[in-house]
Parts: structure tokens; C-alpha cells; sequence
């Protein structure tokens, strides 16, 4: 009877350990984490004194 009740053991726990491994739910292995590092454009804190082009035609005379 001890035999059974060990046999009885090992096989609900590899029926566990089974299901477990085939549930597909795990993660897998840890990786590691990718890090995006974005430069903000650099913003002028003074207003330009330069002309600003146009579009326009100059006039002919």
C-alpha cells in the first residue's frame, strides 16, 4: 500500500509539473528591457532678430 500511495505521488505531481509546462502562459526566460533615449530639439529661449524670408516675387519696376 505504500508503494501506492507514493506512485500515486509522483504521478499527480508530473501531472502538474506537465500542464504547467504546456499551458503556455509563462514568460519565458527574463530579458532585458530596451531603452529608448530621445534628444528634445533644442529650443532657442531668445526671439531671432533675423529677417524672415518670404515667398512673395519681388516687384519689378
Amino acid at each position: 500500500m505504500k508503494y501506492a500511495i507514493v506512485t500515486f505521488l509522483v504521478i499527480a505531481s508530473s501531472a502538474a509539473t506537465v500542464t504547467v509546462a504546456q499551458d503556455g502562459a509563462g514568460q519565458g526566460p527574463p530579458k532585458p528591457k530596451s531603452v529608448v533615449i530621445i534628444n528634445p530639439l533644442p529650443i532657442p529661449t531668445s526671439p531671432t532678430t533675423a529677417p524672415v524670408p518670404t515667398t512673395s516675387q519681388p516687384r519689378l519696376r
